[in-house]
């Protein structure tokens, strides 16, 4: 299974970075960054069953959170009026759904004992991961906004 979602992070990631191809480097950079020092300084990624190593890192693991952090940047950037609210709400909704029908559905499961959020059958991290996912699409999309891409350009 995460062969075939590896796939298609790849095809999602191509599509936002053809649409968004003159600010995407700058997201995309700081996506890897963030996702590099994640999934390598976690320590939480080791799958039970399936698991794609390259140089040490999961690459399961660390494509999909680029893949994540580069749709809650094209996502953002399209959105109107209340777009911190909006894209907060879209991340957290998307996230809990994409981890309850992985964990449920898809099999995908950690090779840990943590419990799930609030009893329920998703996030079975220690505290200090469920607190990193449900936050670190919002966080990303502030840190895009406070970074200059031209003069008196943001990013977003």
């Amino acid at each position: 299974m995460q062969k075939f979602l590896i796939i298609i992070y790849f095809f999602v990631l191509s599509y936002i970075l053809f649409q968004d191809k003159k600010k995407a480097f700058i997201p995309l950079s700081l996506a890897t960054l963030i996702s590099f020092v994640w999934v390598t300084k976690s320590g939480l990624f080791l799958y039970k069953g399936e698991n794609y190593f390259i140089l040490g890192i999961n690459f399961y693991s660390f494509i999909g959170w680029i893949t994540t952090f580069m749709i809650a940047f094209h996502v953002y950037r399209r959105l109107n009026q209340n777009k911190f609210l909006k894209i907060t709400i879209l991340y957290l909704f998307t996230l809990l759904s994409a981890e309850y029908i992985g964990y449920n559905f898809l099999h995908i499961r950690l090779d840990s004992n943590f419990e799930g959020l609030f009893g329920f059958s998703l996030l079975h991290l220690p505290w200090w991961g469920k607190c990193y996912y449900l936050t670190a699409g919002p966080v990303f999309v502030k840190l895009l906004e406070r970074l200059p891409f031209k003069k008196n350009e943001s990013i977003i």
